[in-house]
């Protein structure tokens, strides 16, 4: 579905769930609307929750000084670590981390990436 952040602390720009990427190692560019597509699943513990094993990752941000800049990237996971904080759990945090792979558009110019990410899901049990 769609998701679109809201920002989180009023003194940063930052917004929860965005991507940012510096094209020259000073100036970052932010993309916070995204189109995510689950692809996979995985089980957890619980039964009744699956968590991402495999997303696809949309982006557009049109700027009016730098032009359009496009995301098409998947990220898989590779390895999860469950966290139940309460004895009994009433809710969960699973951290994953993943290799991440597709590219991105912008200045007129394709980049191909290929590296790592970090995912954290929490979800009421």
């Amino acid at each position: 579905g769609k998701i679109h952040s809201t920002q989180r602390f009023p003194l940063t720009k930052l917004f929860p769930g965005s991507l940012c990427i510096t094209p020259d190692g000073k100036k970052l560019i932010e993309c916070c609307f995204f189109n995510i597509e689950n692809l996979e699943h995985q089980d957890t513990s619980f039964p009744s929750i699956k968590i991402p094993k495999k997303i696809q990752i949309k982006g557009l941000k049109i700027n009016p000084i730098n032009g359009q800049f496009f995301i098409d990237l998947f990220y898989e996971i590779d390895n999860v670590k469950e966290c139940f904080p309460r004895d009994p759990p009433s809710w969960g945090q699973w951290e994953a981390t993943g290799k991440v792979y597709g590219e991105i558009k912008m200045f007129k110019k394709k980049i191909k990436l290929n590296g790592w990410g970090i995912m954290e899901i929490t979800h009421s049990i």
